[in-house]
């Protein structure tokens, strides 16, 4: 291949020779190239229609009581808190559902990881006799002793009736604050509601606290078990310091002291 006198003189040494330098940028030429394409990969999004938009939230255990003031539990992953208030999605005609519209009260249950094994054993269960349709299709199957086959244990709360669950390293007691229709469709009418919950008493295993401070969780040693996309997974390490966390947790507290 010829080259421009501009770069014969500027690359070839006195015997003609394409020098180092011209090999190096060249090389660098081609880098920078192949870089430019990754970029641009990195950045192309393309449209999809998952059937499914659970990208990772906790699982909870939550505890509702049963018309004969029996104890169910029911696996969830549609939570979320603000402030000691939490919103919570469940079906409409679910055994939870009418549980919680029927009692107003509950308790939130979070499991670590360590406890997936008992929270696998409640998948496709139900409290509902008999299972609706759209869950018989899905393979549930009705369960009225959920404790027993998950070898799980109760122990009574403080605030509300509903037992907390002994394995379950956070127990939140919560009362019904509001209720309303959820999954609002131009095609259809909701079959979902969105319960929001007000906590009225927080346990907490003691491991899991900020040494020295009662009231503190450290997040270095809360390892919740999340659901997403309907797989489980846990929490790896802290990958960066947060700007946020440096607002003292207490300017949070929306209220002196938790009460019913």
């Amino acid at each position: 291949m010829e080259y421009p006198a501009l770069l014969h003189s500027r690359y070839e040494d006195q015997d003609g020779q394409r020098s180092d330098l011209y090999l190096l940028e060249l090389h660098d030429k081609k880098r920078i190239s192949d870089f430019a394409k990754h970029v641009q990969t990195w950045s192309m999004k393309i449209p999809i229609e998952p059937s499914i938009l659970y990208f990772g939230t906790p699982v909870v255990l939550i505890s509702t009581l049963n018309e004969d003031a029996s104890l169910n539990v029911a696996p969830m992953s549609s939570a979320w808190w603000l402030g000691w208030n939490c919103m919570l999605g469940l079906g409409a005609k679910g055994h939870t559902a009418q549980n919680l519209l029927r009692e107003k009260e509950c308790v939130l249950n979070l499991p670590s990881v360590d406890q997936v094994v008992a929270v696998n054993r409640l998948a496709r269960t139900t409290g509902s006799d008999p299972v609706p349709p759209h869950k018989v299709a899905m393979g549930y199957r009705h369960e009225k002793d959920k404790l027993g086959i998950a070898s799980l244990t109760t122990e009574p709360s403080q605030s509300v009736r509903p037992a907390r669950i002994v394995e379950c390293p956070v127990q939140l007691e919560a009362v019904l604050e509001t209720v309303r229709p959820f999954g609002t469709r131009p095609d259809k009418d909701p079959t979902a509601l969105a319960f929001e919950v007000r906590v009225v008493a927080a346990h907490i295993d003691p491991s899991l606290l900020v040494e020295g401070i009662k009231d503190r969780v450290d997040p270095n040693k809360w390892r919740p078990l999340i659901m997403s996309f309907c797989r489980f997974y846990g929490l790896g390490a802290e990958i960066f310091e947060s700007t946020l966390a440096e607002i003292p947790e207490s300017s949070y507290r929306p209220v002196a002291h938790m009460t019913r």
